[in-house]
């Protein structure tokens, strides 16, 4: 899918509507709550696009970097307070451009429905991290995402919808060599429709405590065990 500016500015407009508040808070406490985040922490996001979530961590007291293979959302992140040259990188997931064990976290937050070759990205993730990789999905038997995928528009024309358990089908295959010495849990949320959950957060927060495989995204996170050794 070719990200235009009209498409990433109409994303922007939606996500200050009382539901793109919504969803953006409650992705944001399902990162913080998954992977544990410390301050001081260096964070990689894969797919950072305009620096929203790079400002955020900035704020939280993070060392985020972002990759992002669209330059132009790369300048636009780049403008953003607070965010340098070195923190908005041009690159694709595919092909991280760091050393082994660079970043404490690695997290993709609704990008890797997009990416190419994901289990190369996958592998790539594996290696910068020493730590955690967060893999925030967009959950296929979520309700809102059953119509997403009916409809195909925008943003969602060429996304690719996991379940979690083909999710961590894909993760245990492709980091099978690894499997001894990992360990993979998955938490879902927005389980309403976003139209009416911000009226009623308080079912989705419920339905969280349970965790039932049908909110409409999910986060995996794969952590390496300790004393783990490449």
């Amino acid at each position: 899918m070719a990200v235009t500016r009209d498409l990433t500015e109409q994303y922007e407009r939606w996500i200050m509507t009382p539901e793109g508040l919504y969803f953006d808070e409650k992705l944001k406490e399902l990162m913080i709550t998954c992977l544990h985040l410390k301050t001081g922490e260096k964070v990689l996001q894969v797919g950072s696009g305009t620096g929203r979530y790079l400002r955020y961590m900035q704020e939280l007291g993070l060392d985020p970097c972002g990759i992002e293979p669209v330059e132009e959302l790369n300048k636009l992140a780049r403008r953003k307070e607070g965010i340098t040259d070195k923190q908005a990188i041009s690159g694709y997931a595919e092909k991280l451009p760091f050393q082994d064990c660079t970043f404490d976290s690695v997290i993709f937050m609704s990008t890797f429905e997009y990416v190419d070759d994901k289990s190369k990205a996958l592998l790539e993730a594996f290696r910068v991290s020493r730590g955690k990789i967060g893999i925030g999905f967009l959950n296929r038997t979520g309700v809102t995402n059953l119509l997403r995928q009916l409809n195909r528009e925008g943003l969602y024309t060429d996304a690719e919808f996991f379940t979690a358990k083909e999710l961590r089908k894909l993760c245990e295959k492709t980091l099978l060599n690894e499997i001894e010495n990992i360990e993979i849990t998955v938490k879902h949320s927005v389980y309403l429709p976003l139209r009416f959950a911000h009226y009623v957060q308080w079912v989705d927060d419920l339905l969280e405590k349970i965790n039932i495989p049908f909110g409409n995204y999910g986060m995996l996170v794969i952590k390496k065990k300790k004393g783990y050794k490449a």
